[in-house]
C-alpha cells in the first residue's frame, strides 16, 4: 500500500476549459494536503502546485516527481524527505508512522503560513489521518510538546470566532470543546489565549427552525430574506437565492456559494441537503452541493468544504480556498441517482466525511486541516446556463454529534411541493 510524497497537478472544470484548482495525481485513492494556505488559494505555478502524500493503488506508478515513503526508510531517503518537505531539524524517525504522526501534528503551522495546519482532533480525544486505505489514530494530549501546535490552533480559532462573530459565539464554541474533550475543571482555559481566560464556557443550546415560503413566490431575495430568526442568507457574485428555497447561478460558468448568515456553535457540525426532484438533467454541465465551514461574509471569499454531485456521474469531496479548488476525493457512481435525494457533509476536527443515505457507495472520507473557526453552512451550484435554477426542498445543520438533547443549533428550511 504505497505512500507518496509530491506535487498536486492542475484541476480543471467540467469543460477542460477552465483551470480552477488542484488535484492529486490520476488514480490516486486519497491525500494528505502539506501546502500553506497561501498556495492553496492560488490557480498558478504550472504542474507543481505544492506538495501532498498520496496513497496509490499497487501497480500505479504517479510518475517520477513523486518520492515513495517506505515503511521503514533508510537515513538517506529520510533526509531526502525531509529536504522536500522543507523540514528542519534532526531527530525524527525513519518509522514511516511515527514520521506522519510528527509531520502532522508537531510539524503544523498553526496559522498555515508556512505549510499545512495541524490535524486537529475529534470525538473522544481521537487524532486521525487518513490517506486512502491507511488510517493513523492519536491519542490528543491537551498538555506538552507533541501536541503544542495543535493547542495553540485551538487558541487562533477561539480569538476568530471573538473577532468575527461575538465574545458570546466563542463562548458558546468553547463549551462545545469542554465537552468534546471532556475537560474537568478550568483545563478549558487552556484553549484561549491568555487575555480572554476571565470568560466562562456557554453551553451551544439554540434551536432555529424555519419553513419556505410556498414554491409560487419566487422573487429574488439574493441575502435579504429574513427567517423569523432575522437570519438572511448571503450568496456570491451576483447569484440568488429565491424564497422557494432555489439558487439561480445568474450567469454561466460561475460557482454560486450560498452562506447561511446564522453560525452554528462550533467548527464541527453536519449538514443535510435534500433535492426534491432532478431538474437538472440535460446537455449542460451543473454541480449541486452542500457547505460546511464556509468563511464569514464576503461570500465571494468562496471559502469551504464542498461536497456535490456532478452530471458526470461523480460525488466529489473538495475544498475551496479563496475561490481556489482542491479535489479531496472523488467517487465515479456510473449512474444517474434517483430523487428525492439527501445527502451531508460531515466535519470533525480534521475528518471531513460526504455521504449519501440512499448511495452509500458514494460515501467518501479525507482529512483535511486547513479550514478551522468558520461555524457556517450553505449551499453550492454552478452550471453553463443562466436559466436552471437548483432547489432544495429541506436544509439542516447541526453543531457536532456530541450534544444533548435540547443542545443542538440547527438551522431547517423546507416547503411543500414544486
Amino acid at each position: 500500500m504505497p505512500i507518496y510524497a509530491g506535487p498536486f497537478q492542475e484541476l480543471y472544470d467540467n469543460g477542460g476549459a477552465r483551470r480552477i484548482g488542484w488535484r492529486p495525481p490520476a488514480g490516486a485513492r486519497g491525500l494528505i494536503d502539506l501546502r500553506p494556505l497561501a498556495s492553496q488559494a492560488v490557480t498558478t505555478g504550472g504542474g507543481d502546485g505544492g506538495e501532498c502524500l498520496v496513497f496509490m493503488p499497487a501497480g500505479v506508478d504517479p510518475g517520477a516527481e513523486y518520492r515513495r515513503v517506505p515503511r521503514t526508510m533508510t537515513p538517506q531517503q529520510l533526509a531526502g524527505l525531509q529536504n522536500r518537505l522543507g523540514l528542519a531539524g534532526a531527530g525524527r524517525s525513519t518509522d514511516r508512522a511515527a514520521f506522519l504522526q510528527h509531520l502532522l501534528t508537531t510539524d503544523g503551522d498553526p496559522d498555515g503560513d508556512t505549510r499545512h495546519r495541524p490535524i486537529q482532533p475529534a470525538r473522544n480525544r481521537n487524532m486521525v489521518a487518513r490517506i486512502g486505505p491507511h488510517r493513523m489514530r492519536w491519542r490528543f494530549e491537551l498538555n506538552g510538546q507533541a501536541h503544542a501546535a495543535v493547542v495553540l490552533t485551538l487558541r487562533r480559532i477561539y480569538a476568530k470566532i471573538r473577532q468575527q462573530q461575538s465574545p458570546t459565539a466563542a463562548r458558546k464554541w468553547l463549551g462545545y470543546q469542554r465537552r468534546k474533550f471532556q475537560l474537568k475543571g478550568n483545563a478549558w482555559q487552556q484553549l484561549q489565549p491568555a487575555a480572554y481566560r476571565n470568560e466562562t464556557p456557554l453551553e451551544p443550546s439554540t434551536t432555529l427552525t424555519e419553513t419556505w415560503p410556498t414554491p409560487s413566490q419566487t422573487a429574488d431575495i439574493s441575502g435579504v430574506y429574513a427567517w423569523t430568526e432575522g437570519t438572511g442568507w448571503d450568496v456570491s457574485a451576483g447569484g440568488n437565492v429565491r424564497t422557494s428555497g432555489a439558487i439561480n447561478p445568474a450567469s454561466p460558468y460561475t460557482r454560486r456559494f450560498a452562506r447561511c448568515d446564522e453560525p452554528l456553535s462550533a467548527d464541527d457540525m453536519t449538514a443535510t441537503a435534500t433535492c426534491p426532484t432532478d431538474r437538472y438533467t440535460g446537455s449542460f454541465s451543473y454541480q449541486l452541493g452542500i457547505l460546511a465551514r464556509v468563511a464569514p461574509s464576503p461570500a465571494a471569499q468562496n471559502t469551504a468544504y464542498l461536497y456535490f454531485m456532478a452530471e458526470n456521474q461523480t460525488a466529489n469531496l473538495h475544498k475551496a480556498i479563496g475561490g481556489t479548488f482542491t479535489q479531496l476525493q472523488q467517487v465515479v457512481s456510473g449512474h444517474i441517482p434517483a430523487y428525492p435525494l439527501s445527502y451531508s457533509l460531515d466535519c470533525q476536527g480534521s475528518t471531513i466525511t460526504g455521504s449519501w443515505p440512499e448511495y452509500p457507495t458514494w460515501n467518501t472520507t479525507a482529512t483535511d486541516s486547513a479550514i478551522v473557526g468558520n461555524n457556517n453552512f450553505g449551499l453550492y451550484c454552478y452550471n453553463n446556463h443562466t436559466a436552471n435554477s437548483f432547489e432544495w426542498s429541506q436544509i439542516t445543520a447541526t453543531d457536532g454529534e456530541e450534544h444533548q438533547a435540547g443542545d443542538s443549533h440547527a438551522m431547517v428550511g423546507t416547503h411543500l411541493g414544486t
